[in-house]
């Protein structure tokens, strides 16, 4: 049997609600905000397990797949009626900047398309509170499959992702 995952109740005052069936939460909320994380954290390593992305070996005590970014990251959990989403925002730190990124640290980048996409003249006018990534996207359904024309979950998720983004003044996503 699956654990439940535990979110806090869709209250005006703690969470960005979306009438009439979507729920959006952020670790951010000075309340909610480690539950939040935690029912991110449970998904993202439900998933991942579930899909090969990570071994029980990679899991802790708590069983939540808990890596390097976990201190700095945003967790953002939706579900509507039909299905759970989560994602993270890693952000860079100070000392390496963007390169304290995975992405821009273990992969190959095109340096001139991460300029021409922050809209700067060099990489180094990227600033670290810039530049974010994009990273553990998990969802579930609960409804065996069935779609009932709910809006999917994992559009609420980015479109609140990418506005609390620009809120903040980033201009690249990794």
């Amino acid at each position: 049997p699956q654990e439940t995952i535990h979110v806090p109740p869709a209250d005006p005052e703690s969470a960005r609600v979306q009438p009439p069936h979507i729920d959006i939460f952020s670790s951010n909320d000075p309340v909610f905000g480690s539950d939040v994380r935690n029912a991110a954290q449970l998904l993202h390593t439900r998933v991942y397990l579930r899909e090969g992305h990570i071994t029980k070996s990679d899991v802790n005590q708590m069983d939540y797949y808990h890596d390097a970014y976990v201190p700095r990251s945003t967790y953002y959990f939706v579900r509507n009626t039909t299905k759970v989403a989560s994602a993270r925002l890693i952000h860079a730190n100070k000392a390496d900047g963007m390169l304290s990124l995975p992405t821009a640290r273990y992969f190959a980048t095109d340096p001139e398309a991460i300029r021409e996409a922050a809209g700067v003249q060099r990489l180094t006018d990227i600033k670290h509170h810039e530049v974010v990534e994009v990273s553990a996207l998990a969802s579930e359904r609960f409804d065996g499959g069935k779609s009932d024309g709910d809006f999917d979950a994992v559009i609420s998720l980015y479109s609140t992702m990418i506005r609390d983004s620009l809120e903040q003044g980033h201009k690249l996503w990794l």
